[in-house]
């Protein structure tokens, strides 16, 4: 985070500590008027700060740096003090027993560095850059010195002949119904990514635009609001070589009239409107597109125009695209894709020989391999691929392998280099630095440490949103103003907000990239951004990598945040030299040895997916880390969580998904801060004694428990406590439960489970009911949000919870069997956003009455067993009026019959299934936008589908499922 946000949330926690040692602990009191001290100074410091601030000055990047560590070692100081916990007491055991003299001594010795850098820091300020103007958020004013802008030809570009006939397919006219319709055909996608090279090919196409009568390139971020209208018509010019001829003479006859200075006509809005002829086809091409362009405008003028007028727009905003594309019949949004190995390859070599002279005779064959040392890094990116090429044509005519890896090395220097007196001539990423340090300069703080922290995680890796979120929280990146204590759920909400302007400004790439919908489920970095981060962030020290056999730190040697990615240059005790991790407080393990914890101390946040070497040895060392508040172990080869996990007082998140983990101690239910608890294990030390504890932690509303996603339940016990968590854990949102074991006398699949008598019924109900109350509590702090449960064949009624007026809005259910609601039921849950239903024994023409439910965005049906969806899938008109995502999967699909009026906003089908058959009437589903298939679909399977849907007005994408 910015400095002075850092320095004012330690001073937050110094005075927490001052406070609490004034008012707990005897005989401290020069402990704690050292901290008010402290916090003195460094509030001269922020005063100092905001005084040549108001005069437009900054603090120069090393004092920025100076006063960071300052802040860190700090908060570090603080933090082995104190661990909050139960019983808010000193940790002492890094200094001693009796440490007050050593305490003493080291906040005299902080105090004497914040004193010299107040004499400092009036020295160490700088004029402000000015604004950038940038794309993040607000257009670009128009300037009328700004040079013409020139074009690549079509024969120049590379890669683009695919994407150019698939939109050039949806530039024909539509049929009936939507006839007259005004479509909008958005091209989407990061900057360099060659969305105008496409769009201009277009539009310089007369093949393409042939159909049309006239046409219109306009770059929106050229103009302002009043004047947009006017300008696209200027730009009008008709498609017929006569019409130019006769639009030729009538500017030639407005240029006479402003030699006369008489001025052509301008026109007002509502005048302008009046110029679009209503029996005219027009094709209007919008570049660069942001969120201030008057739309409504655009729309106003081809509202009575009914001979299906085309727009096209350029945009690096998904959310802008989604507006103007998505839900409006005809309309398409293109998201542009990195070129392949061989277009790569070739439009490498194409640049790198470019005007430079040289005949067909003098050019150097580039080896495939060599060019692949900066392909990969590139990602298919145009921009970047030709300005690598540029930059490594200046190393000579024939450059060696030892070249290629020394470009693809500097290409983080030369992507975050400003224009200095340094030596090396970076010229050829002007674009590319325009590209990306003008919107990473215009982010708020916070949205800039969130981009950096995406660095940790190496080329193409795809992290799950949510995890990312839990760690960002971890970390305690954003903003946050000490005085105000937000509730988790805000939290939460804050950081979703900032990941999601991120990916609105294409800095992070949502992963699949779906056209229908704002949600994604990962993300990832682009290579080229990443290598642009990990320059920043290494050098503000916001963190340090080692990849392979290399490492990148600051020089400060103090490594704070560590990556390490397929290395074993950390193994054990052995450390990089000039690296000190005395101090660490994240740290991510990808595809590498486990190193040594017992000097990491301060870490916060441990990351070890996918690693192995998790000995008991180990885990012991990890649960000793009492500041741990993020473990993940997901996918590790970890077997079995030692006891003293329950020790990590300051614990938020663990996460155990895809290990062999199946004990968990109760105690880490009552952990005071754990809120997301992930895996699939069994309670275990369930004793008496422990119940008692749970249940009055429970019933002092201490519990910060948001997420109980795993707990495996067998016997009567462990079930009573999941029951009573359920019941009284206040902030619990989200709970999943598998039953561990069927009853011995299994029933069928097919078959409804008779009620079993006795306790053990009350047992295997007890979750249902109290799910049940929880979800009808009129207590707004009690609304439940999603449910899953795997009952294993257990008997319960579970189908009948969907006719509860409840809160949960996400409920996924296994083998839950019952009948369903009845209709008049269904139409009364007005809560239930997504519903996955697997393996629940019932028909296919029976699952259908869920079109019932008005309100459902999600609907995923499974079933494992064969003959139970031979009758047909039918929706009728209305029904299902809000779904926008529908997947079935089996090893045969139902017959699916769509009517007209049915389904209209879903966006993405979902057919898994090795065995397809057709859709009746997918033309009705006018929102559509993919159709996803079986990961094992046959090419012949996908031809036939990408056949099927040529009809469709908006030409839905077919693809196989991601793995």
């Amino acid at each position: 985070m910015e400095v002075i946000s850092l320095i004012k949330s330690v001073m937050g926690c110094m005075k927490t500590l001052a406070d609490l040692i004034e008012k707990n602990i005897e005989r401290r009191d020069s402990l704690a008027v050292g901290l008010i001290s402290m916090k003195n100074y460094l509030q001269i410091l922020i005063d100092i700060e905001g005084r040549f601030k108001r005069k437009q000055l900054q603090l120069a990047p090393g004092m920025q740096l100076q006063l960071q560590e300052l802040a860190f070692d700090i908060d570090d100081f603080i933090q082995a003090l104190w661990v909050p916990g139960p019983c808010r007491s000193f940790f002492l055991a890094a200094v001693g027993l009796d440490s007050r003299p050593r305490l003493i001594q080291l906040i005299d010795d902080f105090k004497d560095r914040i004193k010299s850098l107040i004499e400092e820091l009036p020295k160490s300020f700088e004029p402000m850059p000015p604004p950038t103007g940038g794309t993040s958020t607000l257009a670009s004013p128009p300037s009328s010195t700004r040079a013409p802008i020139s074009y690549a030809r079509e024969v120049d570009l590379v890669g683009i002949q695919g994407p150019k006939m698939e939109i050039k397919e949806l530039l024909s006219p539509h049929v009936e119904p939507h006839r007259g319709t005004l479509s909008v055909i958005s091209i989407v996608g990061c900057s360099g990514s060659g969305k105008t090279a496409l769009a201009r090919t277009l539009y310089e196409d007369d093949a393409v635009t042939k159909d049309f009568d006239y046409k219109a390139w306009v770059v929106a971020s050229d103009h302002i609001h009043a004047g947009f209208l006017n300008k696209i018509l200027e730009e009008v010019i008709p498609t017929s070589l006569l019409g130019r001829i006769s639009q030729a003479l009538q500017r030639f006859l407005n240029m006479i009239l402003q030699v006369v200075r008489l001025s052509p006509a301008r026109w007002s809005t509502s005048e302008a409107v009046q110029h679009f002829r209503k029996d005219k086809r027009y094709l209007v091409f919008v570049d660069d597109m942001e969120r201030v362009t008057p739309w409504k405008d655009i729309s106003n003028a081809f509202r009575g125009n009914v001979m299906d007028s085309r727009i096209i727009l350029s945009t690096i905003v998904p959310s802008v695209a989604r507006a103007r594309s998505c839900g409006r019949p005809g309309s398409y949004m293109y998201t542009m894709k990195g070129l392949d190995k061989e277009n790569s390859r070739r439009l490498f070599r194409t640049k790198f020989w470019q005007d430079d002279g040289y005949s067909a005779e003098d050019e150097v064959d580039l080896q495939d391999n060599d060019v692949d040392i900066i392909t990969k890094k590139c990602d298919g990116l145009p921009m970047a691929l030709i300005s690598t090429a540029k930059y490594l044509r200046q190393k000579g005519p024939d450059p060696t392998i030892k070249d290629f890896k020394q470009v693809s090395q500097e290409l983080r220097d030369c992507l975050a280099c400003r224009e200095t007196s340094s030596s090396e001539d970076f010229s050829a990423f002007a674009e590319m630095r325009k590209a990306l340090v003008e919107p990473y300069e215009n982010l708020k703080h916070g949205e800039k440490e969130c981009l950096l922290y995406v660095s940790i995680f190496s080329h193409g890796h795809q992290t799950a949103t949510n995890s990312l979120v839990r760690r960002l929280i971890a970390e305690g990146l954003l903003p946050r103003d000490d005085d105000v204590a937000k509730d988790q759920q805000l939290i939460v909400g804050d950081v979703r907000e900032c990941l999601r302007k991120l990916m609105d400004h294409s800095m992070i790439e949502p992963v699949p990239i779906r056209n229908y919908t704002n949600v994604a489920k990962r993300c990832r970095v682009h290579s080229i951004m990443l290598e642009f981060t990990i320059k920043i962030a290494v050098s503000r020290n916001f963190m340090s990598l080692i990849h392979e056999d290399k490492a990148l730190h600051s020089r400060t040697g103090k490594v704070r945040r560590l990556t390490v990615q397929s290395s074993s240059l950390v193994r054990g005790t052995t450390r990089p030299e000039g690296m000190d991790l005395s101090v660490l407080r994240s740290l991510a393990i990808f595809k590498s040895r486990i190193l040594d914890f017992e000097e990491c101390k301060l870490v916060r946040v441990l990351d070890l997916e996918g690693c192995t070497g998790l000995t008991k040895e180990v885990l012991d060392n990890i649960c000793g880390l009492l500041l741990l508040r993020f473990l993940s172990l997901r996918n590790s080869d970890t077997k079995e969580l030692p006891e003293n996990v329950k020790e990590l007082q300051c614990l938020e998140t663990l996460d155990t998904r895809g290990t062999l983990v199946e004990k968990l101690p109760v105690e880490v239910i009552m952990l005071p801060r754990i809120a997301y608890l992930f895996g699939k294990f069994e309670l275990t030390n369930v004793d008496n004694k422990n119940r008692d504890k749970v249940a009055k932690f429970l019933s002092e509303k201490r519990s910060q428990l948001h997420t109980l996603g795993g707990i495996s339940v067998h016997e009567t016990p462990c079930l009573e406590i999941v029951v009573d968590v359920v019941h009284h854990a206040t902030k619990l949102k989200k709970v999943k439960v598998w039953y561990k074991e069927a009853p011995s006398s299994t029933v069928p699949a097919t078959c409804i489970p008779e009620p079993i008598p006795g306790d053990r019924n009350l047992v295997h109900t007890g979750l249902e009911s109290t799910l049940k109350k929880r979800s009808i509590d009129p207590d707004p702090c009690m609304d439940l949000d999603s449910v899953s449960v795997d009952f294993n064949c257990v008997p319960n009624t579970f189908l009948d919870f969907l006719k509860t007026g409840g809160t949960i809005s996400a409920i996924k259910l296994c083998q839950g069997f019952g009948t369903l609601p009845k209709t008049a039921e269904l139409k009364q849950v007005s809560n239930l956003k997504k519903l996955h239903l697997f393996s629940t024994g019932r028909k296919s023409d029976e699952l259908s009455q869920l079109q019932h439910l008005h309100c459902l965005q999600y609907l995923k049906l499974a079933e494992d067993v064969d003959g139970l969806w031979n009758h047909v899938f039918h929706v009728k008109a209305g029904g299902f009026e809000s779904l926008i995502w529908l997947c079935f999967e089996a090893s045969k699909l139902p017959p699916i019959m769509i009517d007209e009026g049915a389904m209209t906003l879903v966006g993405s089908l979902q057919l898994l299934s090795p065995a397809l058959r057709g859709v009746s009437g997918i033309r009705h589903m006018s929102n559509l936008r993919e159709v996803i298939l079986h990961r094992y679909a046959t090419d012949d399977t996908v031809k036939g589908w990408k056949k099927f849907v040529e009809g469709h007005i908006n030409r839905p994408y077919v693809e196989r499922q991601q793995a």
